[in-house]
């Protein structure tokens, strides 16, 4: 599950249209390919960064279909990941919080996730 910090359970996702648009244009193939990375990195970490800036090459991984579903947009694919992430730790077992987190420099926001213990 993800709560704020406040532990307020987070039961929507920010931007809903805009997500119903690109997912629209991933098959369940590949967005579920995305899920099982996303799951698969969590079980195995304790915290999750993700910018809303993701330079470099989506390819050949399982995240180019996400870059392909966004038009090549990098920034697009990019927040696309941030609400499957987002949709992944709402349905996770484990309970999982978050804050927005600037970097120095180019003005690259994120969001930092982290586990928690209840």
């Amino acid at each position: 599950m993800l709560c704020n910090l406040n532990r307020k359970l987070m039961e929507y996702l920010p931007h809903e249209e805009e997500f119903a648009r690109k997912r629209a244009n991933l098959s369940d193939e590949d967005y579920y390919a995305v899920i099982d990375k996303i799951n698969e990195y969590c079980d195995t970490h304790e915290t999750v960064k993700c910018v809303y800036f993701a330079p470099g090459d989506w390819t050949p991984t399982v995240f180019q279909a996400l870059y392909e579903a966004c038009g090549r947009n990098a920034e697009d694919a990019a927040m696309f990941l941030g609400q499957i992430l987002w949709v992944v730790l709402q349905e996770r077992d484990d309970d999982w919080s978050f804050y927005r987190e600037e970097s120095i420099g180019d003005n690259i926001q994120g969001m930092k996730y982290f586990r928690i213990n209840r």
